[in-house]
């Protein structure tokens, strides 16, 4: 028995799932509260298609399905956490087998061990916490990484124009959230295969242009024409509200701001606005905070860039995540856009470990060799995980708090 214990010890990949294992439960024990499906993220599955091809319907339609299936008693919160937690579980496994590949590929390399124990943590939690447990945002993440996949392995691409649509279905943020991680491996796809094949590269040209057109199109049918184009009246707002009542674990979590904006098109910038600069005041606070943080992302970059020959195609990847900012500026919930932020520079890491860059493979590398040579890196690691996981509208409990205390302050000086 005491030997084969010590073989299993010596099984550096047995070791790594366990330990990987072990961290996400723990994770999930400290976190989740079960407190039900909350705010916007039960309003959704309100919204169905039986009202018409309106945006934020496929959950909804989804949820109908079920109930026409086993009985209306199902129509209820407890259902959507049911939901929420086996769509956690597939979260969960989506990411481990794109963790495997990375792996895989590099070999178990002990350095991207570290890296992936490093991010797992902003990964995981964010969608555990009262604010964010059955976020939409978590099935956007796993149709992005399916979609990735098949770009990454050449295999069935053209499957990707279906899923960034039902991305879009599913909310219409998606194409400033996550949909620039396809665009952007579609765009290195091309870049690459322009010199070896101009055949394969139309190919890649062709998906990448008809994907485009689609998600964009939908945005503007979802965000702007579907409204006017059904002219809902007060019955169908009456229904919806009382679908989201009967859904709701808590009455304070109506709101009728989001039944008037996905319904009539009723703008909330200005209900927003202040939320908004506060949101903003918080961005510069972390910014200020986790500098000890970027500095390491920074020599990472830094050193992609040292070490690559194509420094404009580099330049264009990681312009990628500007794609976020728009959402910046027209909504309030900057936990989630700083997120989407980190998941497209986390992800473009991963993916190019999948595909065996070895610049992006040699800059992690001496990165994390750099920061394990000194205390500053266990530092580092610590003070990252202080920050974590993100919220919804307030980007973490630490930077939310010095706003706050801000606010305090000046409300007690100007009294």
């Amino acid at each position: 028995m005491q030997h084969k214990i010590k073989r299993l010890l010596k099984d550096r990949r047995l070791l790594f799932w366990i330990f990987m294992t072990l961290l996400v439960v723990v994770s999930f024990l400290r976190e989740f509260e079960l407190t039900g499906v909350r705010g916007m993220n039960m309003s959704v599955y309100a919204l169905s298609y039986r009202y018409g091809f309106i945006s934020r319907g496929v959950l909804g339609t989804l949820l109908n399905l079920l109930c026409s299936q086993f009985g209306n008693q199902y129509y209820s919160n407890h259902t959507l956490v049911w939901i929420s937690l086996i769509g956690y579980l597939f979260y969960v496994l989506v990411l481990f087998g794109f963790y495997h590949q990375a792996l895989k590929r590099n070999n178990y390399n002990d350095r991207v061990i570290v890296f992936l124990f490093i991010v797992t943590p902003l990964l995981t939690r964010m969608f555990l916490t009262a604010t964010n447990f059955g976020r939409t945002d978590m099935f956007l993440i796993m149709l992005t990484i399916m979609a990735c996949f098949l770009i990454v392995y050449d295999r069935f691409v053209f499957l990707v124009i279906p899923i960034g649509a039902v991305g879009m279905m599913i909310h219409q943020g998606y194409i400033f959230m996550f949909f620039n991680l396809i665009v952007a491996l579609l765009l290195y796809r091309i870049l690459r295969l322009k010199e070896k094949s101009r055949h394969k590269s139309g190919y890649y040209i062709t998906i990448l242009s008809i994907v485009c057109v689609i998600v964009v199109g939908l945005l503007f049918w979802l965000e702007v024409f579907s409204k006017p184009y059904y002219d809902f009246g007060t019955d169908v707002s009456d229904q919806v509200l009382t679908d989201i009542q009967r859904l709701a674990a808590d009455p304070v979590d109506v709101n009728m701001d989001f039944i008037n904006h996905e319904l009539f098109g009723t703008e909330t910038l200005s209900n927003e606005w202040g939320t908004i600069l506060k949101g903003f005041f918080e961005l510069l606070s972390y910014c200020i905070l986790a500098s000890p943080i970027m500095y390491f992302c920074y020599y990472i970059a830094r050193k992609i860039l040292l070490y690559t020959k194509h420094k404009w195609v580099t330049i264009l990847l990681f312009c990628g995540a500007l794609s976020i900012l728009p959402n910046y500026f027209l909504k309030c919930d900057y936990g989630r856009w700083f997120f989407a932020t980190n998941v497209y520079f986390v992800f473009m890491v991963l993916f190019m470990l999948v595909l065996d860059n070895e610049v992006v493979k040699r800059a992690l590398v001496e990165t994390i060799e750099r920061a394990q040579h000194s205390w500053v890196g266990a530092f580092i690691c610590v003070y990252y995980m202080t920050f974590l996981p993100f919220k919804d509208v307030a980007i973490s409990k630490v930077s939310s708090r010095i706003v706050e205390g801000i606010i305090m302050v000046y409300h007690y000086l100007v009294q």
